[in-house]
């Protein structure tokens, strides 16, 4: 009785496997199978002699009569697959205006080649195919475009790049506001993905422009890139390599966006010197020092640079960030003495005046000798003394002068003020004169 059983039940099978095995052939397949070449024959007629509405409506029916086929057999295989795609084709040429909906036909049909293992469309296609359908698909579009760009086989290429990065942006505009910042953050994260694909596979130069003209399109400013600041932070890479990239393009993003005064840049910097002090963060970390006018920290920290320079530009550049700083320096020391001078504050000015240095030098020394013309004749127990300073004056002011300043005429009005003849006679013609007020000695002329 059991090997009954089994004799029957091998025979079903076989039974079974034959009918399905020969569905397209000699079973319910073969039908629409013939139905279907029929119609091509006709719409090729149909072509031949310029009726485009009668080739539509046959190409039609071939189509109609293939997926009935493909419905009824298990077999249906590649090649009969193909020939669905060929008259999907054939009626998106001719019947323009329904195209959408063959996109939504075909999309559906390569997803039952997948569920087969025998889809054969390169993902590319796939990708962009989902797009052109009556209601995109761009979270499927998606997936096949990450899939084409991680190909190995296939050469990556400027129309790949840019649609995908698109189609991202798109997703972004499409989404809810609670989907919105993660998708920004992608954004920003494959902008510099993609950025640097540009420069691995020479992509062509306005393939890096379009990237950068999308990433514009929701970074517009500051505000819309501050926020997210943090939320890399916390996300950062434990390799140390990768998280010295994605810091650096995030201060890039904020120097683009000129966001450079913010608290976040700070943060960024600061990490950036966390993670490796080098020749560049430390340089980049001066340099904010520099702008925020914390002069003294920033030249310290560009001497610790120019020791660790690979090659005589590096320091060139080191020297230079130098010179800019000790400028910057003497620009807000020669700012302190005018805003004290034009204050009233002549000996304060005089002071701070005699201790600025570099490019500043000579209008300081102008606005010293101006401060020493001021006070003259309040400095000194006598009028001889007090005449005297005018000494003092015109040495400072031909100083100036000597230093590049424009001192116009005051040295004549100084040299006229100073002791005449009789002056120095009553005082018993001394060579030389100690002032006091400003604790110098002059040479009585």
């Amino acid at each position: 009785m059991k090997q009954s059983l089994i004799f029957c039940f091998i025979v079903l099978s076989i039974s079974i496997f034959g009918q399905t095995s020969n569905c397209l052939s000699n079973g319910d397949g073969k039908k629409p199978i013939y139905d279907a070449q029929k119609a091509k024959k006709a719409a090729l007629t149909m072509d031949s002699i310029n009726d485009s509405k009668g080739a539509i409506s046959e190409y039609k029916r071939e189509l109609e009569f293939r997926l009935k086929a493909e419905k009824i057999c298990p077999d249906f295989d590649l090649k009969n697959y193909r020939q669905i795609q060929r008259v999907i084709t054939d009626l998106m040429k001719r019947d323009t205006s329904n195209i959408k909906f063959y996109f939504d036909t075909l999309n559906a049909m390569l997803e039952r080649m997948d569920a087969k293992s025998i889809n054969d469309v390169k993902n590319n296609i796939r990708a962009a195919n989902y797009l052109k359908g009556t209601n995109p698909n761009r979270d499927k579009a998606d997936i096949f475009y990450q899939k084409a760009l991680n190909e190995t086989s296939t050469k990556l290429d400027d129309e790949l790049v840019q649609n995908y990065y698109l189609n991202i942006y798109n997703i972004y505009n499409d989404a809810s506001e609670d989907n919105k910042s993660a998708l920004k953050e992608r954004m920003i994260i494959e902008y510099f993905s993609l950025s640097k694909l540009c420069v691995d596979k020479a992509l062509r130069e306005g393939t890096q422009t379009y990237l950068t003209t999308i990433l514009n399109l929701i970074l517009k400013s500051c505000e819309d890139i501050l926020p997210e600041i943090s939320v890399f932070l916390n996300k950062l890479p434990s390799n140390k390599d990768q998280k010295l990239i994605t810091v650096n393009n995030l201060i890039s993003i904020l120097e683009d966006k000129d966001c450079t005064s913010s608290n976040e840049y700070v943060i960024l910097i600061d990490t950036l010197l966390n993670i490796d002090r080098s020749y560049k963060s430390l340089l980049v970390k001066a340099k904010l020092l520099s702008f925020k006018g914390n002069t003294t920290d920033a030249v310290n920290l560009f001497k610790e640079a120019r020791g660790m320079a690979k090659n005589d530009a590096e320091k060139k550049t080191i020297e230079d960030e130098i010179s800019k700083v000790q400028e910057r320096i003497a620009a807000q020391e020669y700012n302190k003495v005018l805003n004290l001078f034009n204050g009233g504050s002549y000996k304060s000015a005089y002071n701070a005046a005699m201790g600025v240095s570099g490019k500043y030098k000579g209008e300081a020394l102008k606005i010293a000798g101006q401060c020493v013309g001021q006070l003259a004749n309040g400095c000194g127990s006598s009028t001889f003394e007090r005449k005297c300073n005018y000494y003092h004056a015109v040495n400072l002011l031909q100083q100036a002068q000597n230093a590049g300043a424009n001192v116009g005429g005051l040295i004549g009005a100084y040299r006229a003020q100073c002791p005449t003849a009789d002056e120095k006679f009553d005082a018993g013609n001394p060579s030389s004169q100690s002032l006091s007020c400003w604790g110098v000695s002059v040479q009585v002329k």
